[in-house]
C-alpha cells in the first residue's frame, strides 16, 4: 500500500503527506531547541521562522515549508547545511520507516 500523497516513481512524499511530515519535523526542531535553550536572538529567529512556517502550511506551499525547515535546522540548531538537508530529506523519504 503506498503512502497517501506519495508518488509511485519517487521515494519522497508529496502533497498533504509531505506537509504533515514537515510539520512533524518542525515540532521536533522546536522540542530540541527548547531542550538546548536559546538566547534572545535565536528565540526571535525561531519565532519569526515559526510564524512563516504557519503561513507556508496554511498555503500548502511545500517548497516554502522545506526552505523554512532548512532555516530552522541551520539558524536555530546550528546544523551544517548538508546535514540539515539530509535530515529534512530523511523525514520526507517514504521508505525511512517513520510510519
Amino acid at each position: 500500500m503506498r503512502a497517501r500523497g506519495a508518488d509511485m516513481g519517487s521515494t519522497y512524499l508529496k502533497g498533504e503527506r509531505a506537509l504533515e511530515r514537515l510539520g512533524d519535523v518542525t515540532e521536533l526542531i522546536c522540542i530540541e531547541a527548547e531542550k538546548k535553550g536559546l538566547d534572545q536572538e535565536r528565540r526571535l529567529v525561531l519565532d519569526g521562522l515559526m510564524e512563516r512556517m504557519g503561513g507556508a502550511i496554511s498555503e500548502r506551499n511545500i517548497k516554502k515549508a522545506k526552505e523554512l525547515v532548512l532555516a530552522l535546522l541551520t539558524d536555530v540548531l546550528d546544523y551544517e547545511p548538508r546535514r540539515a538537508k539530509f535530515v529534512m530529506n530523511n523525514h520526507l523519504n517514504k521508505n525511512a520507516g517513520w510510519d
